[in-house]
């Protein structure tokens, strides 16, 4: 027996054991390697492998395609630069001064605080993109699409729809994938959090 939807007391403790987590960093950027790996041990489909991942596996299923993984990667990174487009309506918040921009702080897997010795600004390690002052929300300046649940899951028993959607962020430059944030309106709140 699976409850529908039931009120919870507010304070309520509430767990949600799940069989894998949300990931770290960029999902085009993982190894290749480990992603067949998942493959072979049925963790993660072919579809899922060159969907998400950018990984195309030969079709013995005993090898990555090296070729074809760095075409659809490259493919992807220009997908989501058609599909997306900036909260704020402008790249960067940021006046450009050349390169003499050095790195202060990594905080993120591929943004950091960096400094031109005027400025602190919030920047990528993988391409340079300067998105804001160090004091700014970086997502008002990333490429960003909304993707409503009931695009990506599969239906739920009770029929029901799904009542959130994923924000994503990008970088401008490169595409790499900054931040997925699971955002539900019917709650409230701003949707580009910081």
């Amino acid at each position: 027996f699976v409850p529908e939807r039931i009120p919870i007391p507010e304070g309520s403790l509430l767990v949600d054991y799940v069989a894998g987590g949300g990931g770290f960093g960029d999902p085009i950027e993982r190894d290749p390697q480990a992603v067949l790996k998942d493959f072979s041990r049925a963790w993660v489909s072919r579809e899922i492998a060159e969907r998400n991942y950018g990984v195309v596996i030969e079709a013995d299923g005993k090898a990555v395609n090296a070729s074809a993984t760095d075409a659809r990667r490259r493919e992807i990174r220009e997908t989501r630069k058609q599909e997306a487009a900036p909260v704020s309506g402008r790249t960067s918040g940021v006046p450009p001064d050349g390169n003499g921009w050095r790195s202060l702080l990594k905080f993120h897997a591929a943004l950091e605080i960096s400094t031109n010795g005027k400025q602190k600004a919030i920047r990528c390690q993988r391409c340079g993109h300067l998105f804001c002052d160090a004091q700014d929300n970086y997502k008002l300046y990333a490429l960003h699409r909304a993707i409503h649940l009931n695009e990506v899951m599969p239906p739920l028993p009770s029929g029901e729809p799904f009542i959130g959607e994923y924000h994503i962020y990008l970088c401008p430059g490169c595409a790499t994938q900054l931040q997925v944030d699971l955002f539900t309106q019917t709650l409230g709140g701003d949707a580009v959090l910081w």
